[in-house]
């Protein structure tokens, strides 16, 4: 039988490698020194990433044009804007929503990248300890499934 370990790397949750996705425990503060615990998991692939030349030629993918045409930026601000849902935007990386896909705008570079979803898998526990025992008995159930 397989041993499943979590373990913590500079500062980062403790996490563990099993069936292509990522394992990890995560805290939430709820008061004074108390948290709660759960375990999450992420997809190990590689997120989908999208290069282009400069900002017109992203609003042009956005809005769909396959013709390779590229947009002055006023134009491709506006762009950006009517097909995005913008959670956030700092001067250097906004962070969008294009058909009901979340991505990282860096625009230094001029990439999207697609952020990968999250899955909460248990509730939370008052203890680190209930928590990571869970986490093993889940890992174990799917490796004797598999």
């Amino acid at each position: 039988m397989e041993e499943f370990r979590f373990s913590a790397k500079d500062g980062y949750c403790p996490s563990c490698s099993a069936f292509g996705r990522l394992w990890y425990i995560r805290d939430r503060y709820v008061g004074i020194r108390e948290y709660e615990y759960c375990l999450m998991s992420v997809t190990e692939e590689e997120p989908m990433q999208y290069s282009f030349k400069n900002k017109g030629e992203l609003a042009a993918w956005l809005n769909g044009d396959k013709k390779n045409t590229e947009y002055d930026d006023a134009v491709a601000d506006f762009v950006i804007s009517q097909h995005t849902d913008c959670r956030s935007n700092y001067y250097d990386t906004a962070r969008l929503s294009f058909h009901d896909v979340d991505y990282i705008w860096d625009k230094k570079n001029n990439t999207l990248t697609e952020i990968q979803e999250r899955r909460q898998e248990t509730g939370w526990f008052d203890s680190y300890i209930e928590c990571l025992i869970m986490a093993k008995e889940i890992l174990k159930e799917r490796g004797l499934s598999a």
